[in-house]
């Protein structure tokens, strides 16, 4: 008898025990979701506001250009050239694609020949480089 009476509150403790682990779960998961809504309305808010922001500049914009657009502003023209000018005087720190493509294969190749002096196999540095073995196997070859 005193061994059922010991069982019985031992699975009456586990039952309150496991009871309140899924209280506190599902407060947290409450929780969690109102701090989600309160993000999510957050970001609409910017959003919206980013958005009045740029259609109030668009209309600024509009009301400009209907305004000059009849006429010839001297004064437009000056400012065009003096735009044009400054660009014309900035160095032209841009990048050919074909020299950032260039750069790309020679870093790849670095890459590979590295992971070779390291002792990969051609199958690893092809997983890890995300190409095939044969394009790895020609690229050591032609390189060694």
């Amino acid at each position: 008898m005193a061994l059922i009476l010991v069982w019985s509150i031992m699975t009456n403790m586990v039952a309150i025990f496991a009871i309140v682990i899924l209280y506190v779960r599902q407060n947290r998961l409450i929780e969690a979701e109102k701090n989600m809504r309160s993000y999510t309305e957050d970001l609409e808010n910017m959003i919206t506001a980013f958005l009045l922001e740029i259609k109030e500049e668009n209309e600024r914009l509009e009301t400009v250009l209907l305004e000059n657009d009849g006429r010839d502003d001297e004064e437009a023209c000056q400012r065009e050239e003096r735009i044009q000018g400054e660009e014309k005087s900035k160095p032209d720190i841009s990048v050919k694609p074909d020299v950032l493509m260039e750069a790309r294969e020679n870093y790849m190749l670095f890459q590979v020949l590295k992971a070779k002096r390291l002792g990969r196999s051609i199958e690893e540095i092809a997983k890890e480089m995300g190409k095939g073995k044969t394009e790895i196997e020609l690229l050591i070859k032609m390189n060694e």
